[in-house]
């Protein structure tokens, strides 16, 4: 045979194939990343949702007892008092600085920003003057805290209290 000089021949030597990438992913990867990413937005949604709503539900678990209270006892006053104090803690949630003495007009319109539209008149009735003098207390009757009480349930179901970063600092710790 014919015997080929092995100078002359274009063989190359023996060499390793490039290192494999890690770049672009296989397909299972991304739709790991993709599951993954799907997961984080719905427990931040889910978490940001009930933190929003945490303050509305503190105000309706509280309505709830000043109701048992007011039904156990039948004392309107105390019933007023509790219900100044509910409405006076979940002003402190707005970002006005003024909610913790605003009175009057301007509370009423604090907490209209705060709940989309304005306070019930029956709660308005009782909170008028019911708190400060057990006279004007005993001067309702238990269908008018009834009343009140009924409307300040249905207007706290709609109440959304403004980001917390919209808050100062100094009303953040407030409670419900």
């Amino acid at each position: 045979m014919n015997e080929v000089d092995p100078t002359v021949l274009p063989l190359r030597d023996i060499h390793l194939p490039a290192a494999v990438s890690w770049w672009p992913l296989a397909p299972g990867w991304w739709l790991l990343l993709g599951t993954l990413g799907a997961t984080l937005l719905a427990v931040a949604g889910w978490r940001w949702w009930r933190r929003r709503a945490r303050p509305r539900r503190a105000a309706l678990v509280e309505l709830a007892a000043i109701e048992q209270a007011y039904a156990a006892t039948g004392d309107g006053h105390a019933c007023a008092q509790a219900l100044s104090r509910l409405l006076r803690r979940l002003g402190l949630l707005t970002p006005d600085t003024a909610a913790a003495t605003a009175r009057d007009a301007a509370w009423h319109a604090l907490l209209a920003t705060l709940g989309g539209r304005p306070l019930p008149a029956p709660v308005q009735a009782v909170i008028a003057l019911a708190p400060y003098s057990p006279a004007a207390a005993a001067a309702l009757t238990p269908a008018a805290y009834r009343a009140a009480l009924a409307a300040l349930r249905d207007w706290l179901a709609r109440v959304h209290p403004p980001r917390a970063s919209a808050r100062p600092a100094a009303v953040t710790h407030a409670a419900v």
